[in-house]
């Protein structure tokens, strides 16, 4: 009975094996499909600070808190929610971080948020940050470049100030103002476009961008603020777009590498010292429609030499070309009414000039050492030649004062060395105190008048000035000597 077991027990697992063995046989292999590795979770700075948001639907970085890395690494979430803001000043001072990657899910970057992070070098911005705040990078003078996406339409006043190893930068075609001090103090910035998009370029927004040697503007901007380009010494070219209305005082003050500018006739505000010091400056072309020239708007321009100046400009202000030492010959349109004091004081190489009929008055100092100049032409309308108008002028030789003239200010015509005559008219009824003071080859002062008429001048006591060339006064009815002798004719 064992054996019988046995054999059936065998017999049957054969037969299974043979089963299975048949099986295997006719079944087309299969292969298990191919897994990718894993993804590795991103890495995001851990320890810093959050906080909700007024909305409770999304979240703003607040502060560095306990996180100690020098690349800075932000979430696009945080508890479920998008991280959309960085906050004012949450990173400010931090100088240990090295660079920042902002995420897409971020819209705003907060004032000071990132100000004074010294070894900052690396900023990588999401696509859609709309603003970057005040002061947002102001101070990072390791900063060398950023990329500032198309979607922002803010960039706040100081955001990349002092950012001294910023070499270029390109604004979105969504800004619409440059504010103040924007780009100040970005030493390394080489150039920079304003897009049409720009209408306004704020106070001292580029103010010592040493290294910047080339800038477009935008078509639309109407604005150049105050101290705007001052200190960008190396600036050579900048074209100033019809659209400019307003140019704020010392806008290109110390652009010392500028030659050439043409001022549109859209400029019809143009504030002091536009222009001053601009050492290298030869060449300006002033457009019509410009009303005046403003005070010291060209002093300390050593090398301007050639100047148009339209019929729409009434008044050249204060000091507006004091010291343009190789300014030669200057036409001065008919519409001008206003020669302001110091107006072309120390033009040095000035040799004539036609004072405009409309000009009533030639201020204080308005034409004082200029000691080439050997030729001027005051017109009937000018009813007052004030303090030191002519002072210094050691090329002078004769001078006629027209009949419109009623009074002769204090050292009208001081060290005039080469004055050999001067034709005072009738009706002069005062005269200042050294009129010709050091006028050593002074000899006939003509007078057209009675010797009465004379002697009923108002006439301080040194009225003449010492020392003073042998002059005899020529009357119309008789001579006065410089002793007071009287001769009748």
């Amino acid at each position: 009975m064992k054996h019988f077991l046995v054999i059936v027990l065998v017999i049957g697992i054969v037969f299974i094996f043979a089963a299975c063995n048949d099986q295997s046989t006719n079944q087309e292999p299969t292969t298990e499909p191919a897994t990718e590795p894993p993804t590795e979770p991103a890495v995001y700075s851990e320890g810093l600070e959050f906080t909700l948001n007024a909305n409770e639907k999304s979240y703003s970085v607040t502060g560095i808190g306990t996180c100690k890395d020098e690349h800075i690494v932000l979430p696009a979430e945080y508890n479920g929610f998008p991280l959309t803001d960085i906050g004012a000043s949450a990173f400010k001072n931090y100088t240990d971080i090295v660079s920042v990657s902002i995420p897409n899910s971020i819209i705003s970057i907060g004032k000071d948020a990132f100000g004074y992070c010294n070894n900052l070098a690396n900023v990588t911005l999401g696509n859609n940050v709309l603003s970057i705040g005040v002061s947002a990078f102001e101070g990072c003078s390791k900063l060398a470049s950023i990329i500032i996406p198309n979607s922002v339409t803010t960039i706040g006043n100081s955001a990349f100030g002092g950012c001294s190893s910023l070499t270029g930068i390109t604004i979105p075609d969504g800004v619409t103002n440059i504010g103040v001090n924007t780009f100040y103090g970005c030493s390394s910035l080489s150039s920079i476009t304003i897009p049409n998009s720009v209408t306004s370029i704020g106070d001292s927004a580029f103010t010592g961008c040493t290294s910047l040697t080339d800038v477009s503007i935008g078509d639309d901007v109407t604005n150049i603020g105050w101290y705007a380009f001052d200190g960008c010494t190396n600036l050579t070219n900048i074209t100033i777009p019809d659209s400019v209305t307003s140019i704020g005082e010392y806008a290109f003050r110390n652009c010392d590498s500028l030659t050439s500018i043409t001022i549109p006739g859209s400029a019809t505000s143009i504030e002091g010292y536009a222009f001053y010091s601009c050492d290298k400056l030869t060449r300006v072309s002033i457009s019509n429609g410009v009303p005046r020239i403003g005070m010291a708007m060209f002093e300390d321009c050593p090398n301007l030499a050639i100047i148009t100046i339209p019929n729409s400009v009434t008044s050249i202000d204060w000091n507006a070309f004091k010291n343009c030492t190789s300014l030669i010959s200057i036409a001065i349109p008919d519409s001008v009414t206003y020669i302001g004091q110091s107006a072309f004081k120390n033009c040095s190489s000035l040799t004539s000039i036609t004072i405009p009929n409309g000009v009533v008055s030639i201020d204080a100092w308005a034409f004082e050492s200029c000691g080439s100049l050997t030729n001027i032409t005051i017109p009937d309308s000018v009813t007052y030649i004030s303090q030191s108008a002519f002072a210094y002028c050691n090329s002078l030789t004769s001078i006629t004062i027209p009949s419109s003239v009623t009074g002769i200010g204090w050292y009208a015509f001081e060290r005039c060395g080469s004055l050999q005559s001067i034709t005072i008219p009738n009706s002069v009824t005062s005269i200042g105190s050294r009129v010709f003071e050091v006028c050593t080859s002074l000899a006939n002062i003509h007078f057209e008048g009675t010797i009465t008429q004379w002697q009923a001048i108002s006439k301080d006591s040194a009225w003449d000035g010492q020392p003073i060339g042998n002059y005899t006064i020529y009357c119309t009815d008789g001579q006065i000597a410089k002793d007071g002798t009287i001769t009748y004719e």
